[in-house]
């Protein structure tokens, strides 16, 4: 029965109200769900703060998802622990740069940044081309993936570093005679250890890359996957990423 003090809804007009609650909970962005996206520990592009995760990709990926009408969880991760984390299920999204491990467990949606990679000695070493690389030892941060394709080949003996402090810490102290990464991650770990950029000589590029944008296989839907291409793309487009990286100092 219906109350007197109220009027009953035409019948024709439930499918509207339906179709109109419908539209209504597919535009809430608190509907479209939370991305949990992974970045290297590798200041500066990762790190953990008190205040939460930081570093560039971390305020790229919050960036990206938030333009999906994602809610973004970012979750800082030794570089090799991330592909076993895709796989697990345990997140949804990395960014970092390319390796075969995250390669094939996740779908590629683009470059997000372009690095310049460099070879560095201290303040007077000349290095003009790759060839004035050979003979020396060069400190190499394995879990950055960022190397520039050099190897024994170039007749160099690479020793590996945790970090790109780690590695600025064996260059000046002589243990080799350049350090190999991207340049921002270099002078970065410079700046912070309240040196001037004076101490490294004319750096040496050999090579460009990026890192990009990965989304599992397994745990993101087809919508989740349109939704962050297309947002990737208008932030790329409008400038917003560019930005990001210039306020980043990088």
């Amino acid at each position: 029965m219906v109350h007197p003090s109220r009027k009953p809804i035409p019948a024709g007009t439930y499918p509207t109200v339906i179709l109109v609650c419908a539209l209504m909970l597919f535009a809430s962005p608190a509907v479209a769900g939370k991305l949990r996206l992974a970045v290297p520990d590798l200041p500066p592009y990762g790190k953990s703060c008190p205040e939460g995760p930081g570093g560039l990709f971390a305020e790229l990926g919050k960036a990206v998802a938030a333009e999906a009408g994602l809610e973004p969880e970012i979750i800082v991760l030794d570089a090799e622990r991330i592909a076993p984390a895709m796989a697990a299920g345990k997140v949804e999204a990395a960014l970092l740069f390319p390796g075969p491990d995250v390669g094939a467990l996740a779908e590629n949606l683009g470059r997000v940044v372009a690095v310049d990679i460099v070879a560095v000695g201290r303040a007077g070493t000349v290095l003009r081309t790759r060839r004035d690389l050979a003979g020396k030892r060069v400190a190499v941060v394995r879990a950055c993936r960022c190397d520039g394709g050099l190897s024994r080949r170039d007749g160099v003996t690479p020793l590996p570093a945790t970090d790109f402090s780690r590695a600025l810490k064996l260059l000046l102290a002589g243990q080799v005679e350049a350090a190999v990464g991207p340049r921002s991650a270099i002078l970065a770990a410079v700046d912070s250890s309240n040196r001037t950029r004076r101490i490294l000589g004319k750096p040496l590029v050999l090579s460009r890359t990026g890192a990009h944008l990965f989304l599992s296989s397994r745990g993101a839907s087809p919508e989740m996957r349109q939704r962050l291409a297309k947002a990737l793309t208008r932030l790329r487009e409008n400038g917003t990423l560019d930005e990001i990286i210039t306020n980043h100092g990088l």
